[in-house]
């Protein structure tokens, strides 16, 4: 199948626009080149790749499919990140690619910055409350609180209500 047609063209991506999927992606084939424990190809379909400590391996599949007379590539990975997002590729995967020369980065990778990661980050939640008193605690209190409230709130809006109409 794969002799009948032509080779793929490869991508070409400028690393500025890469995300940070990508970006792994990128420094896990690069750890790979350095490193001979990385990276261990099972036969021309599969590939392993290891990780950092080495006690944890992905098993990357390449399958080859003729769709309509075009070639289309295909991974699959089983990391939980390829498994929830599904058609995007995971970093095993986009390293793969780039290890097999099916994309190519044009530029200068560097990990995202410490700032850029730190401006997306909501706040620490707020866990003691202005009397000193937990969170926690301070909403339960409000809570049953609230059934009591509930027939006074009402009528202030009923009042609210009159003086409006007695004003217009």
């Amino acid at each position: 199948m794969a002799g009948t047609q032509e080779p793929l063209e490869p991508k070409v991506l400028e690393a500025a626009n890469l995300d940070d999927r990508q970006i792994r992606g990128v420094l896990r084939a690069k750890a790979a080149d350095r490193s001979n424990g990385m990276l261990i190809r099972i036969n021309d379909t599969t590939s392993l790749w290891m990780s950092k400590r080495g006690n944890r391996a992905w098993a990357v599949e390449r399958e080859e499919r003729n769709r309509r007379g075009k070639l289309q590539v295909e991974y699959t990975c089983p990391c939980g990140d390829f498994q929830k997002n599904g058609r995007i590729d995971c970093e095993h995967v986009f390293a793969e690619r780039l290890n097999r020369g099916e994309v190519i980065v044009i530029g200068e990778v560097e990990r995202r910055r410490a700032e850029s990661a730190k401006a997306g980050r909501q706040p620490a939640r707020k866990r003691i409350a202005a009397n000193g008193r937990s969170m926690r605690s301070v909403q339960r209190d409000a809570r049953v609180a609230l059934g009591e409230r509930i027939p006074e709130l009402l009528r202030d809006l009923v009042r609210a209500l009159e003086q409006t109409y007695e004003e217009a």
